[in-house]
């Protein structure tokens, strides 16, 4: 799921359907709120593991290579 937010997205939509259809009583503003707060929580731990190019390049100028050890 790291991988696929939209996919965990999709899930989470599909679920709150599939459970309002079979009688969970949920009212359009709660179904709405539901989905926000999914969304900006997947947005959070996609962000949390998506790292923009500059700072990969701060990160590997401040990386020494490890010393090879000689046979």
């Amino acid at each position: 799921m790291k991988r696929e937010p939209a996919l965990l997205i999709g899930a989470i939509q599909s679920l709150l359907v599939l459970f309002v259809s079979f009688g969970l009583d949920m009212s359009n503003q709660q179904q709405g709120a539901l989905l926000a707060v999914s969304s900006a929580i997947v947005a959070l731990m996609t962000r949390s593991v998506v790292y923009s190019p500059q700072t990969v390049d701060l990160l590997v100028d401040h990386v020494a290579p490890e010393p090879r050890p000689r046979k």
